[in-house]
């Protein structure tokens, strides 16, 4: 009552150190027998409770619309990257049609001058052909210059040959510098071909890597949006079902003191199975939010868990080899979650009556290994190995870049290791 008192002297109570106290006096009140006072206080934590819900609920929303117009601003970037990566390839591909026209035009102009050229070549045939048709008349009509004509037929012959001589290195020129012009526009065509390929290959792999991004975005929201969900409903049944429920047992007490002998043996038996639910309720608000894993760390969680899921009928071992505690809390949850759903297979529908979990640390992995000597399954059969609790799991295992690898025989148990690198 003091504490109380002193959280009401303070100008804006913890309704949460509240809830605690209006829960702690009604357990109180109810063991000394002071039922209606019991009933009393109850009432105020129910009250409070409900007000500590709805501000609650009111949060989430704020944060769940915040996180959707985030996850909107990112696509809109995206978007606009890609279209302006589309009209930076645009503008290439212009730029490349404009030097293929430039190169089409100079071809066209060296095929010009070669014309003019050939003009050029009919030309002086023409004008040899004159002068030998020349000479002829000469001969006939002065045969006392033959000497003479000879000697100029000899010079005529040796320019003659001196021009076709050159004429022949001008062709051979000629061709050797197509052919070099030619092996060298195939050599550009080649080069660019080849960085054309190699861009459209980074822009595969960029797509690719947006796509394993907005893959990982995804999955990591949705883990945190389970495990946030997986909380509030373990504080919801611990805190609000487990309330409901001790104040029922609270009221039936109180009327246990109001029926006759007869009557009190049943409600005794109800009394008592109300106990048997609240022990029931807290196991799984556990399962849902191990508070051993967020206090103490993997090990302890598991080897409690361990503890708790044994009885009679099943046995189950966990083994740390060289584990030195060095993996961060997000990922000790989601190797508990993975290691929770192989355990629960194997119980559910394995029916093992001996479960191994052995947790080793290397230099660069871990590796964890889930092994039962269960009645196993056949691993050609789809269905089994396409089942939605291993989906789950892969994905956990793909979130920590890991590799899944599973290994059953029938009636001879199944193994499932998984291994995932160190961050």
């Amino acid at each position: 009552l003091n504490s109380l008192i002193k959280v009401h002297e303070n100008t804006i109570p913890d309704k949460n150190i509240l809830l605690s106290l209006y829960l702690s006096l009604s357990d109180i009140e109810d063991r000394e027998g002071n039922y209606k006072e019991a009933l009393r206080y109850y009432k105020l934590y129910t009250s409070t409770y409900k007000e500590i819900y709805d501000n609650e609920q009111a949060q989430i929303s704020k944060r769940l619309e915040a996180q959707f117009d985030k996850e909107r601003q990112q696509q809109q970037m995206i978007r606009l990257q890609l279209e302006a990566e589309k009209k930076e390839q645009q503008i290439q591909l212009m730029h490349s049609l404009g030097i293929q026209q430039e190169q089409e035009l100079e071809n066209s102009r060296l095929s010009e001058e070669f014309q003019r050229k050939q003009l050029k070549l009919t030309r002086l045939e023409s004008d040899k052909r004159s002068q030998e048709l020349t000479i002829s008349e000469q001969n006939l009509r002065l045969s006392k210059l033959e000497n003479k004509n000879r000697k100029d037929e000899l010079v005529n012959y040796i320019t003659e040959l001196n021009f076709k001589n050159k004429l022949n290195k001008y062709y051979i020129f000629s061709i050797i510098f197509f052919i070099a012009l030619l092996g060298l526009l195939l050599y550009a065509l080649k080069q660019r071909n080849k960085h054309l390929k190699q861009r459209e290959e980074l822009y595969k792999l960029e797509i690719e890597q947006e796509r394993q991004n907005s893959k990982i975005s995804t999955l990591t929201a949705l883990l945190n949006g389970e495990e946030q969900e997986r909380a509030r409903l373990a504080r919801d049944l611990h805190d609000g079902l487990g309330g409901l429920l001790s104040g029922t047992k609270i009221q039936l007490t109180h009327l246990n003191d109001k029926i006759d002998d007869h009557s009190k043996k049943d409600m005794a038996k109800s009394i008592q199975q109300l106990d048997g639910a609240v022990d029931e309720l807290r196991r799984v608000a556990h399962n849902l939010m191990p508070d051993l894993l967020l206090k103490y760390g993997l090990e302890e969680a598991l080897k409690e868990y361990a503890i708790r899921m044994s009885n009679e009928q099943l046995d189950i071992d966990v083994q740390f080899l060289s584990y030195t505690n060095s993996l961060d809390k997000e990922h000790q949850l989601l190797v508990y979650r993975i290691i929770q759903e192989l355990v629960n297979n194997a119980i559910k529908h394995a029916h093992a009556a001996e479960i191994i979990i052995q947790f080793v640390e290397d230099e660069n992995n871990y590796s964890v290994t889930v092994e039962d000597d269960g009645k196993g399954f056949d691993m050609n059969n789809t269905k089994l190995t396409q089942s939605a609790g291993l989906h789950n799991i892969q994905s956990r295992v793909q979130f920590l870049k890991g590799q899944l690898n599973i290994h059953s025989e029938i009636d001879l148990g199944t193994s499932i290791e998984f291994q995932f690198p160190k961050i």
